[in-house]
């Protein structure tokens, strides 16, 4: 990864597909990185009821995961190639899934 700071301008979240949240809802995200690793802390709350597997499996990917309540995080390392990126998943039930886009 780069070693220099990530702008405020070179990003863009997106929260519900265009729908506003509920003022209820609260999110922060903490990320820092070095040369061989990478750490996202998430803290998010919400009023109303989740949306999560009533039965996780822990012992593999868990498809169609952003069905449900879940944090997200999309990391192009290729500033070239911005549609070639790593997506990382995961619910409050710790279910996981990570995707590569080529």
């Amino acid at each position: 990864m780069p070693n220099r700071a990530v702008t405020i301008g070179s990003w863009s979240p997106t929260i519900g597909a265009g729908l506003r949240p509920p003022k209820t809802r609260r999110f922060k995200a903490k990320l820092i990185w070095s040369d061989t690793a990478f750490y996202a802390l998430f803290e998010a709350q919400q009023a109303e009821e989740l949306i999560v597997s009533s039965r996780p499996d822990l012992t593999k990917k868990t498809m169609n995961l952003w069905d449900r309540d879940v944090v997200e995080i999309f990391l192009a390392p290729d500033l070239s190639a911005p549609r070639r990126y790593f997506e990382f998943e995961v619910s409050q039930r710790a279910n996981g899934l990570m995707l590569r886009s080529t």
